[in-house]
């Protein structure tokens, strides 16, 4: 009977069609558990790593102050060791020339490295001004060769007239 295939074909059609959708809802709900689950991942991983910054922020702030309690034991050590020293006038005198021997050892590096900076500084400039030159030398040819033009030109345009003239004197 074509009417009752015609219609075994539509129902077949729709149920098909049903059956698309609800796997095309099911990738749809597979994709939203997906991004949840990626999603979580990285929050999980940006609490750790910001757990670990706050970790290692307390070791540095701990070894900061073990330092500074260091560095006042250790100042305190010298300045007790300088005034038995200083009390002899012999090593008086050696540990002033020793501070004198000291400060002008760190004039000449700082000097040094004036020096360097000074030749770098220096190199950095005649580098600019050899670019400045070589710019300037091409806009000067660029303006030789428009004017070389121009100069034709205008002699061809003299010929172009003359002969003109020439051939309406005639």
């Amino acid at each position: 009977d074509p009417v009752m295939a015609s219609a075994m074909k539509a129902q077949r059609h729709k149920l098909q069609q049903e059956e698309e959708k609800k796997k095309d809802e099911k990738k749809t709900q597979e994709e939203i558990d997906d991004d949840a689950v990626v999603a979580k991942a990285m929050e999980d991983h940006q609490q750790k790593l910001q757990m670990q910054q706050l970790s290692l922020k307390k070791k540095m702030d701990r070894s900061y102050q073990r330092s500074i309690y260091e560095d006042a034991v250790v100042s305190s050590d010298i300045e007790a060791h300088q005034q038995v020293l200083l009390a002899d006038p012999v090593m008086a005198s050696a540990m002033k020339a020793q501070r004198h021997k000291l400060q002008q050892e760190e004039e000449k590096k700082k000097d040094e490295k004036k020096t360097q900076e000074e030749i770098d500084d220096d190199a950095v400039v005649a580098k600019a001004m050899e670019d400045h030159q070589q710019k300037l030398q091409m806009q000067q040819l660029s303006l030789k060769k428009k004017m070389d033009r121009s100069y034709q030109r205008s002699i061809y345009e003299d010929a172009v007239v003359s002969s003109d003239i020439e051939a309406h004197q005639q």
